[in-house]
C-alpha cells in the first residue's frame, strides 16, 4: 500500500531523487519497485518481482544498499540482482508491504 500510494500521488517518474517502476495488468498497477537516493530498493509486487527490481536499478543507475518488502519478494529481487544478503545494509521482511488493503480498513465512520 505504501509504494502504490506514493505512485498514485506522484506518478511513475524519475524526475526526483526516487526512481519508480510499475507492472501493469489490464490497465491496473499490480506491482511497484522504487529506489531512493540512498540506494534502498523497495518492492511491492505479487508478480514480476525480478523484472521490476532489474528495471528500477537500471533506471536509477545506483548501487543497491538495502532491500525492503515482503520477504519472498526481497529474496526474489536479491536473486535477480545477483546480491547476497550480506551485500545489503538493510535486508528484512517488511510484512506491512504485504498487507491486504481490502481488509485493512475498518468499516467505521470514525476511522
Amino acid at each position: 500500500m505504501f509504494l502504490r500510494s506514493n505512485v498514485n500521488r506522484g506518478g511513475l517518474s524519475h524526475s526526483g531523487p526516487t526512481a519508480f517502476v510499475g507492472a501493469f495488468q489490464d490497465g491496473r498497477i499490480v506491482g511497484v519497485a522504487a529506489q531512493g537516493a540512498s540506494g534502498m530498493l523497495l518492492i511491492q509486487a505479487a508478480d514480476s518481482v525480478a523484472d521490476l527490481a532489474r528495471a528500477c536499478v537500471g533506471l536509477s543507475q545506483r548501487p543497491v544498499t538495502g532491500l525492503a518488502g515482503p520477504i519472498q519478494q526481497v529474496e526474489q529481487a536479491r536473486a535477480a540482482l545477483w546480491l547476497k544478503a550480506e551485500d545489503a545494509s538493510y535486508n528484512r521482511d517488511e510484512w506491512l508491504y504485504g498487507l491486504d488493503h481490502q481488509g485493512a480498513l475498518a468499516d467505521r465512520a470514525d476511522v
